[in-house]
């Protein structure tokens, strides 16, 4: 089929200029509904109300999340799409972590652009955490 003069991808990429390649024309990356929901059977054990029991926590199990994780291929990501790297602190709190996958050679990864990690934490008299995660 021709389109608009340009007959094979070749000819595209050679009108599109030097500075252009296969490699740029990539879709975005989304979660298939199929994973998301595996990804929220793997989290939703660190759930306070999960179905293993009530499970109070010393601190926030936010490795155990990230690595449950990253058995689906994604990982959390800064602001910066490199992986996410700190600490959650306060009696409680929200947060909202961008997922990530296909890291490339400079250290950068492919953010998911329909999916987010939201975890949410509150630290109850006994001096123990209450969790809420899930993929939204």
């Amino acid at each position: 089929m021709k389109f608009a003069g340009i007959l094979n991808i070749d000819e595209l990429l050679k009108k599109a200029g030097e500075d252009f390649g296969i490699e740029d024309m990539k879709l975005p990356v989304r979660l298939s509904p199929t994973v998301k929901k595996k990804m929220n059977k793997a989290i939703h054990m660190f759930g306070t109300n999960s179905e293993t029991g009530n499970k109070y926590y010393d601190a926030i199990p936010l490795e155990e999340i990230r690595d449950a994780i990253k058995q689906f291929g994604y990982t959390t990501l800064q602001e910066d799409n490199t992986e996410w790297e700190g600490m959650l602190t306060g009696e409680s709190g929200n947060e909202y972590f961008h997922l990530g996958t296909n890291l490339n050679r400079e250290g950068f990864f492919e953010p998911v652009l329909n999916a987010q990690l939201a975890l949410s934490w509150y630290r109850v008299p006994s001096g123990k955490y209450e969790i809420t995660a899930y993929i939204g």
